[in-house]
């Protein structure tokens, strides 16, 4: 059971927010998720914090009345349902559903922003929601009410496609063959979209631009960082050099002066050397 249902959830209290029931509801679904992952409350709420309060920020400037708005997010939800990952993506959705609802209640909670910790339990003391001991035999049972079954099913589907992804991540980007860029001094752009974290091992990212000692790396279509922030592999398949850059599939890379690219230990793998030491 994860964001899917409570994002029904919520949007239900939104659309209806006489229902107190609804909110009661999602808090029950975001308790019987956490208490699945150790250490996820604190993970999701920095995020949730951290990104979900701006995003809500930007649709309270959009200009937008109060019906516009509701179609707003009636389309965030459906549009972030169906993601393929809901890694880093997910406090998008969620915190400008939970700031919209504390605002309904609350028009000053902003002064006390630096106080909240949890946009959930925050949203709880807010409308003075109380919740049962055992969130999973209530989430199990409420989950009826948003077609349980069909987004629980939906999730588990989810879940699969990513754990092919992740498969097929392994084999591509640590497997190889790839090249190798050290992390050094760097300088990232990245969408948050499609971002697939691998445990112990690091993240996957569909789209990057990186400024570092070397030079400039831009990607397309696929680039893996390791988790302790040393290196950065891209497919070394069918690599192009022309005037000056270095091309492969989805990626393309401009080198500095004195850095070169050499081949690996292992053969098809290459790696960055700096002429200049």
């Amino acid at each position: 059971m994860g964001y899917i249902i409570e994002w029904a959830a919520l949007l239900e209290a939104l659309l209806n927010m006489k229902n107190k029931e609804s909110f009661q509801d999602a808090l029950i679904f975001r308790n019987y998720r956490r208490s699945l992952f150790q250490n996820s409350d604190s993970t999701e709420n920095a995020l949730e914090l951290l990104e979900g309060i701006p995003e809500y920020t930007g649709i309270k400037l959009s200009g937008r009345d109060s019906l516009e708005t509701l179609e707003y997010f009636s389309d965030m939800v459906e549009v972030a349902r169906n993601r393929s990952s809901f890694y880093r993506t997910f406090p998008y959705t969620s915190g400008p559903l939970y700031c919209y609802l504390i605002e309904r209640q609350n028009i000053y909670w902003r002064k006390s922003i630096k106080e909240i910790d949890d946009l959930g339990y925050y949203l709880k003391n807010n409308y003075s929601i109380s919740l049962p001991a055992n969130s999973k035999l209530e989430a199990e049972k409420r989950a009826r009410k948003y077609n349980g079954e069909e987004l629980i099913a939906k999730e588990n589907e989810l879940e699969k496609e990513i754990n092919k992804k992740k498969e097929n991540i392994i084999l591509t980007y640590i497997q190889g063959p790839i090249l190798s860029l050290p992390v050094k001094k760097p300088n990232i752009e990245f969408i948050p979209l499609n971002m697939i974290a691998i445990d112990e091992m690091g993240t996957y990212y569909n789209t990057l631009r990186i400024v570092d000692v070397w030079g400039i790396l831009e990607v397309e279509d696929g680039v893996f960082i390791n988790k302790n922030w040393s290196a950065i592999y891209v497919i070394s398949s069918e690599i192009v050099k022309d005037d000056g850059k270095i091309s492969g599939i989805g990626w393309q890379l401009k080198l500095n002066e004195d850095w070169e690219m050499i081949p690996g230990d292992q053969t098809g793998n290459f790696h960055l050397f700096d002429q200049g030491k």
